[in-house]
């Protein structure tokens, strides 16, 4: 009842798309998938909403992938293209609220935690995301290099030192994203065997 009550819900993507001789520029609010194959392998752009956890399909990335503000720039050749990619604001994934029916019943904090506000990361332009995809075609082998300067969309907890709390120390826990450098190397072939079309 509360999926679509929500302008960022309802306006999922919306971005405009400008084309000039090799060029493809699409800036605004949009999903970008790298790879081909069912399964997020590559497809690491995008965070995603996993509120519904098992429910998960592959059938319905289309809806769990979260949709960024990015500019996206394409120059092709021939046979290959290279992709640019610019992320001004962070977005974490979402996981299911805990006690409910799709959170992992996990045992809550011991008593001798306290867990901080999340600290994420600022809009400044050193804290973009960037990212760079190569692409070519050789001999039917379809083969992408990508890279992705990313936060991790999950936080990582970290200690953050210790105050007491009554009679007690009490360990304070920070909830804090981490910067990744995400390498691929992606090849495929399309292939017809066996009266069926294959792809390895």
């Amino acid at each position: 009842l509360k999926y679509y009550r929500s302008a960022d819900r309802i306006l999922r993507e919306l971005y405009a798309t400008f084309f000039y001789n090799n060029w493809e520029v699409k800036a605004g609010k949009q999903q970008l998938v790298w790879g081909k194959m069912d399964g997020k392998v590559i497809d690491l752009i995008n965070p995603s909403d996993t509120r519904y956890a098992a429910l998960e399909t592959q059938d319905n990335y289309e809806w769990t992938r979260l949709p960024l503000w990015m500019l996206n720039v394409t120059h092709s050749w021939s046979d290959s293209y290279l992709q640019l990619l610019w992320i001004p604001h962070y977005r974490s994934a979402e996981g299911p609220p805990l006690g409910g029916p799709y959170s992992f019943r996990l045992p809550p904090l011991p008593s001798s935690t306290r867990r901080l506000t999340r600290d994420e990361p600022s809009a400044s332009f050193r804290n973009h995301e960037w990212g760079v995809r190569a692409n070519t075609v050789q001999r039917g082998w379809d083969v992408s290099f990508v890279y992705f300067y990313t936060w991790n969309d999950v936080p990582t907890l970290f200690r953050r030192g210790s105050e007491l709390g009554g009679e007690k120390e009490v360990t304070l826990i920070e909830p804090k994203p981490t910067r990744l450098h995400q390498l691929g190397l992606d090849l495929d072939k399309s292939l017809w065997f066996l009266q069926k079309g294959w792809i390895l």
